[in-house]
């Protein structure tokens, strides 16, 4: 009984995490979209590329936790975040560019 209480308990957080993963990753897309919130400023760029450092952090963190879910939905949250890492690597070289273009 306690074995199967703590890997809902396992699950449970690992749901919530995947769910402020999102989250963030809505916020971080909203915030930088379409270049905006980056300038010709080194230190805007910086802050941008340091968002986004702790948020793969955090979804490595998540990633760690998949093993609380069965090997079938496992694999399809592994996509999932998979999925929101690429957009946000997508994201990263856009505003690169865009910093880039407002530096010259």
């Amino acid at each position: 009984m306690q074995a199967t209480t703590n890997k809902v308990s396992g699950r449970d957080a690992a749901l919530a995490m995947i769910a402020q993963v999102e989250r963030q990753a809505m916020g971080i897309a909203k915030r930088y979209a379409g270049g905006s919130g980056i300038t010709d400023r080194y230190a805007d760029f910086q802050t941008f590329i340091g968002q986004l450092g702790e948020f793969q952090l955090f979804i490595d963190m998540v990633e760690n936790r998949l093993g609380a879910f069965e090997p079938e939905k496992q694999a399809a949250q592994a996509k999932n975040l998979a999925v929101i890492r690429w957009g946000m690597l997508q994201m990263e070289v856009e505003a690169s560019s865009i910093f880039l273009d407002r530096m010259l």
